[in-house]
């Protein structure tokens, strides 16, 4: 059985969060391994939307003109959340940022897909969230939107857990320890390939990564 998560998304003005801004919010709840229920909302982001950005997401300042500001999506946000697994697609670099400085998740658990396919896709053409969903064959492409590219997330880390629990139980262990030391945080994937073990299927893709934590 699959954990119940939440899979989280932000569009935003630019990529620091001391600078920038967030112009939308979208997060997917999943449970059992399916997407039940869906969350979004335009951010006003008190600040210009910038042509470059406007030309990745369609996202203009008319479009959120008459959104709400951060202040009153927060609790939605938050309420939508509760006290699930949180996953994102480099969701402790770029997302958690902007919502730690409102105060938000700064404690709370989370699993990255980016860290955990840096590791159980080590011959991955790419690791953005689109590379990875065309090289998977995901069922929903990203498309720079936040709900769509949320749900994207939540079926890549739904994906990596696969990969996870096809790894020998010897390495999944050593990995562990590892992400423990580090504060890893693509860990939860590993932790439930560990519990829920299937059994080496594609050794070869793995061979090599196997070979690095043996020689460690």
């Amino acid at each position: 059985m699959y954990p119940d998560f939440v899979a989280l998304d932000l569009e935003t003005t630019g990529l620091d969060a001391q600078r920038h801004a967030i112009i939308e919010i979208a997060a997917v709840r999943f449970v059992q391994g399916e997407p039940v229920d869906r969350w979004s909302t335009l951010v006003h982001p008190g600040q210009p939307i910038p042509p470059q950005v406007t030309e990745i997401t369609g996202i203009h300042d008319d479009m959120v003109a008459d959104a709400p500001d951060i202040t009153q999506v927060l609790p939605k946000l938050r309420a939508f959340v509760g006290n699930r697994l949180l996953v994102g697609h480099n969701l402790r670099d770029f997302d958690l940022p902007f919502l730690n400085l409102q105060g938000l998740f700064a404690q709370h658990p989370i699993a990255d897909t980016l860290a955990a396919a840096q590791v159980l896709l080590p011959r991955a053409a790419g690791y953005s969230l689109p590379a990875l969903a065309r090289e998977l064959n995901l069922p929903v492409q990203p498309v720079h939107r936040a709900l769509e590219d949320a749900e994207a997330a939540g079926w890549l880390f739904l994906r990596l857990c696969d990969l996870a629990a096809e790894l020998p139980q010897d390495l999944l262990r050593r990995l562990l320890q590892w992400a423990g030391e580090l504060q890893w945080p693509g860990a939860p994937v590993l932790q439930w390939g560990l519990q829920h073990h299937r059994g080496p299927k594609r050794v070869p893709i793995f061979a090599g990564l196997a070979q690095a934590a043996a020689q460690e």
